[in-house]
């Protein structure tokens, strides 16, 4: 949904190519970095400062990421340096998606799936809670 708003506001500018067809993934692409900006915004900066003793945060594209110890490896570069996601109702929403995708395999499952793109602090507790009321 996001993405197709943000294609509307790049129609409605007067010199810009007009995009009619399939969203692209560049515009996919584009949205999942505006709803984590502001997801991120949300997050205060003492939760940042408790973590941050330690875990070695930086950004990228004015995104906050967490930079692991994994260094040597094949691995994708969202499991190595995964995007940080603070408690919100829509990381709630993508934990619930995550667990009903996997077919509510447990705790661990959808937590490890999870942890391949994102780091959600206390995700656990988030997901125990939710595992709980299904």
């Amino acid at each position: 949904m996001i993405a197709w708003v943000l294609r509307f506001c790049h129609n409605l500018k007067a010199n810009s190519h007009k995009l009619r067809k399939e969203l692209t993934f560049q515009e996919i692409q584009m949205a999942e970095e505006a709803i984590i900006r502001i997801i991120q915004a949300e997050w205060s900066s003492e939760m940042q400062e408790k973590y941050s003793k330690t875990i070695q945060f930086y950004e990228e594209n004015k995104i906050l990421k967490v930079r692991s110890r994994l260094i040597l490896g094949e691995d994708a570069e969202d499991f190595v340096r995964p995007t940080v996601l603070p408690d919100s109702p829509i990381v709630r929403r993508l934990i619930e998606y995550t667990h009903k995708t996997i077919h509510y395999a447990g705790v661990q499952t959808t937590l490890s799936h999870l942890r391949e793109r994102f780091w959600i602090p206390r995700a656990e507790g988030l997901l125990e809670k939710f595992c709980v009321s299904v």
